[in-house]
């Protein structure tokens, strides 16, 4: 379950590949000018992007440290032109990118921000050496590095600040072993870094930049375990301030996966449909409630899901495919998961949301509690993403979830004749 992402945009007013502006908050009815955002063409079209204002993309490591001068910056197959006015950044900058360019990409992404009145969710990681200690000279670049970013944006550009992106995944602490580093990592360093870095941010300005770390599906199991201390800190400092952030993806889920050719497209149907994302994110709204208590007010992101076209799939050293690795005996049984069509299907779901959730129910019955607000949507929504990339430091994974394949395609992946991989 790892990492990237981004977008891109429409048929019948994508006739030509171009740069940015951006232009507020816009509606489903309105057509602002987008002549000099960066989209890409496609004769595939989406009747309606609903709520657009509520949802972002997030910006893939190929797009921010090679192209962040064409940031997509017009929803991706949109009927009608709607500009992306929030952005998901993983990282201000990587120690493993190129270092000369960091400047360049900052001011281009500054310029657009401004062009489009856009705000981004800033990321910085948390690293570990190998021996599962913290790699603190990595983590205090990487936060260094997001907070000049930050001051170049200025505080009404960052829509909040993430520490971490699914760290609850292979972290597990172990209480048999005393000497395991992680079992002082979710006991108390890693809520030490987070507060020393808002305290930081604050101190340069930033105060009341929403504050998040981003988790995985499974998280929820954990909220009474090794999140515990980690969550309970952090609700009962930050309070409203504290967002709950989750990475619902379908595609890992092996409950979804088809083993056969006959489960094949009924499976696939399952996991790209929108009751899937909903249900999944309806659980994780309770369980939210259910820790800080009802009545508390909080708010919740969908962070980062998408779907991969052609599938995720590792390559050895030597070039050969690791028949192993991602994905692989899935799309051998089941070409339509990897396929191109299944990809926007899945995105189309995400742009037509409405972010609403389910009710809560017991065994299988709606429980009539008024005082649950079932009403609590999600807050936002960031898809998941513009370019295909190649995730090097998970083992040379290359994965599909782009849009749009390079930084020199003009043209949408998708057009209207679907192509199975």
């Amino acid at each position: 379950m790892k990492d990237q992402r981004r977008i891109l945009v429409l048929a019948a007013i994508c006739g030509s590949s171009v740069l940015l502006q951006g232009c507020g908050d816009a509606t489903p009815d309105s057509t602002p000018d987008t002549s000099d955002l960066v989209q890409c063409t496609s004769s595939r079209t989406l009747p309606l992007i609903v709520k657009p204002e509520k949802k972002g993309f997030c910006v893939d490591d190929l797009s921010m440290e090679k192209c962040a001068d064409k940031l997509v910056a017009v929803w991706p197959h949109a009927a009608q032109p709607q500009p992306v006015t929030s952005f998901r950044l993983f990282a201000a900058w990587k120690p493993t990118w190129n270092e000369s360019l960091r400047e360049e990409s900052w001011q281009n992404l500054n310029t657009y921000l401004k062009t489009t009145n856009g705000q981004i969710l800033l990321g910085t990681e948390v690293f570990f050496l190998p021996d599962g200690t913290l790699d603190h000279e990595a983590n205090d670049q990487m936060f260094a590095w997001a907070l000049d970013l930050m001051k170049i944006l200025g505080k009404e550009r960052i829509m909040g600040l993430s520490v971490g992106n699914e760290i609850d995944n292979n972290n597990d602490p172990d209480p048999n072993n005393p000497n395991n580093p992680k079992n002082a990592f979710w006991e108390t360093d890693y809520f030490n870094i987070i507060k020393n870095n808002v305290d930081a941010m604050d101190l340069a300005g930033f105060t009341d930049v929403p504050i998040t770390a981003v988790w995985s599906m499974g998280a929820p199991s954990k909220f009474e375990g090794m999140l515990q201390p980690l969550l309970s800190q952090a609700q009962d400092l930050w309070k409203e301030r504290w967002v709950w952030s989750f990475n619902p993806y379908p595609i890992w889920d092996v409950n979804v996966q088809p083993a056969s050719a006959e489960e094949c497209a009924d499976k696939v149907a399952v996991a790209i449909g929108l009751d899937y994302t909903k249900t999944a994110m309806t659980n994780v709204r309770n369980n939210v409630r259910d820790f800080v208590g009802n009545g508390t007010d909080f708010t919740l992101w969908v962070t980062e899901s998408g779907w991969s076209s052609p599938g995720v799939f590792a390559i050895h050293e030597e070039g050969e495919f690791d028949p192993q690795a991602g994905q692989t005996a899935v799309m051998a049984v089941c070409p339509l998961w990897g396929s191109e069509e299944t990809l926007y299907t899945f995105y189309k779901n995400m742009m037509e949301w409405d972010l609403s959730l389910g009710t809560r129910s017991w065994n299988g019955d709606e429980v009539p509690d008024i005082n649950w607000e079932d009403s609590h949507s999600v807050d936002h929504l960031f898809y998941f993403t513009m370019r295909d990339t190649i995730n090097i430091i998970g083992g040379n994974i290359h994965e599909g979830f782009g849009l749009i394949s390079g930084c020199e395609d003009t043209a949408c992946k998708i057009e209207d004749t679907p192509t199975l991989v």
